[in-house]
């Protein structure tokens, strides 16, 4: 499985200023616990981890987003979990005029160990430059260091 850290905050700012969030979070987790059951059933098995599910400055919401496969766009995924919480106060007071809830923010965390695992440590050449591909894919601090120890190692190949 994939992971991925969002971070979803009002659109406005003006919306963001004094908000308070935090009586909401069990909300929250219940309606993350329907998408997760839903997402298991989809074709792309997704959930969010309950445990990881935060509120930041009052204003943010944070947590980590599980994909069996690779999501380009993370929080694009997640649209019917913000549906449903567009549809609870006081999430559906912060609704633009042209329809947005959220700005999002995502940051791909790597794959779950227990994933490598079941595949025994084998990387094959095609897993090899699939994972360099996402390594350049998802810009992060992470990936650009590893990136850059990979520029040291094939630039000291004679």
């Amino acid at each position: 499985m994939y992971r991925y850290q969002i971070r979803l905050y009002p659109e406005l700012l003006k919306n963001r200023e004094g908000l308070k969030l935090d009586p909401t979070l069990d909300l929250v987790k219940e309606i993350a616990k329907d998408y997760t059951i839903a997402g298991m059933k989809a074709a792309n098995k997704k959930g969010i981890e309950e445990d990881t599910i935060e509120i930041k400055n009052g204003n943010t919401l944070q947590f980590i987003l599980v994909s069996e496969a690779w999501l380009k766009f993370p929080t694009k995924a997640i649209r019917n979990f913000i549906s449903k919480l567009s549809k609870i106060e006081p999430y559906n007071g912060l609704i633009t005029p042209n329809g947005r809830l959220f700005k999002g923010e995502s940051e791909f965390l790597g794959e779950d160990i227990l994933d490598i695992v079941d595949e025994k440590l084998k990387l094959t050449d095609e897993r090899a430059l699939i994972e360099i591909i996402r390594l350049f894919f998802r810009e992060t601090e992470g990936n650009r260091k590893t990136i850059n120890m990979l520029k040291e190692i094939v630039g000291g190949v004679n």
